[in-house]
Parts: structure tokens; sequence; C-alpha cells
């Protein structure tokens, strides 16, 4: 709740009663992504100009931003087949579930 309220300004009601859950999950990610930027170009700024090699630092940062997928859309995740024929039996015994 810390996170979008300092981030957004939104108030406490409108966090609880106007945000759903999944959209906690997707805002954190989006700002966690927005701060790592932020910081990355914060630190250019100040560290770069005093490197030998400058480019080592954004390659670290950019693979760390990269890194924070959001939400539901990991690229690893495979379809479980013997977990959804099972979801699809259990549906089955449900008269008003159409299976196709």
């Amino acid at each position: 709740m810390d996170i979008l309220g300092s981030e957004y300004g939104w108030s406490k009601k409108q966090i609880l009663e106007e945000t759903y859950f999944d959209e906690y999950i997707e805002y954190c990610f989006a700002i966690k992504k927005r701060l790592f930027s932020h910081y990355q170009i914060l630190l250019a700024i100040s560290h770069n100009p005093h490197v030998e090699e400058p480019s080592k630092l954004q390659e670290a940062f950019r693979e760390r931003v990269d890194g924070i997928s959001s939400y539901g859309t990991d690229e690893s995740a495979s379809l479980d087949k013997a977990g959804f024929g099972y979801l699809k039996s259990v549906m089955a015994n449900n008269p008003r579930i159409v299976i196709k």
C-alpha cells in the first residue's frame, strides 16, 4: 500500500476499494522498472565520467531491468499438460460447463 501511495499519491481508500489485487502486482512491477531506470540515470551521471568503460554499467543495469518481467508473462513457464487434463476432467463433471 505504501508503494502505491507514495508513487501515485493515492489514498488508502483508493488503494483498498478501487484497485483489484492483480493490478497491485502489475503496478509494483512497473514501479520497480521505473525506479531502476531512474537510478540508472542518476548513477550514470555521477559515476560514468570517472571510469574507463562506462558501457559496462549500462549493460549491467539493462540486464537487471530486463530481468524484471511482469507478472504472468514468464517466458520460461510451460503448460502442465497433466494438470490441465485433470482440470478439464474435474470441470467436465459439472453439467453447466461445456468442455471442447
